[in-house]
């Protein structure tokens, strides 16, 4: 269904850490944001700081959306990147705790639970499914997730 109302598209460039560019919008938020492999090509330091920076820019009236296309699941994580191994666990502690320095075990992998519980400014995964289509090397192990603000 069609609501008839237009709506716009605004594309910026910046330093997605930094706080200047996103001014550039209306209350320096967005509606939707889609991270496609953003999360997996940054060092696992620099977790803390894309979750909390995600909290910071999604809106949160009318409730915003941010979609994360969770991949490479498959890779080890001890091994080298970006893109650097990781689960959709390591999603979940991350935008259940923005900008906390989560523990991880031996084997690279981020320690589920052992956090406390989700804090005021987490996101709530609404959805999470594996897609029909993907790139070939994430076929059986791509995800895709949904997120808002509580």
């Amino acid at each position: 269904m069609h609501s008839g109302r237009v709506g716009t598209s605004t594309f910026l460039k910046g330093d997605f850490f930094a706080g200047e560019w996103n001014n550039a919008v209306p209350g320096g938020t967005f509606d939707l944001i889609y991270d496609y492999t953003f999360f997996c090509a940054l060092s696992p330091a620099m977790r803390p700081a894309w979750s909390q920076r995600m909290v910071q820019l999604l809106t949160t009236r009318p409730a915003g959306l941010l979609i994360c296309l969770e991949f490479p699941t498959y890779k080890d994580p001890l091994i080298a990147g970006p893109p650097f191994g990781l689960t959709p666990q390591t999603y979940l502690e991350h935008l259940s705790h923005p900008g906390k320095k989560l523990a991880y075990d031996e084997s690279g992998h981020v320690q589920v639970g052992n956090h406390g519980s989700p804090t005021s400014d987490s996101l709530e995964r609404l959805d999470h499914w594996q897609p029909e289509r993907t790139h070939e090397i994430g076929k059986g192990t791509d995800w895709v997730s949904i997120w808002r603000h509580k």
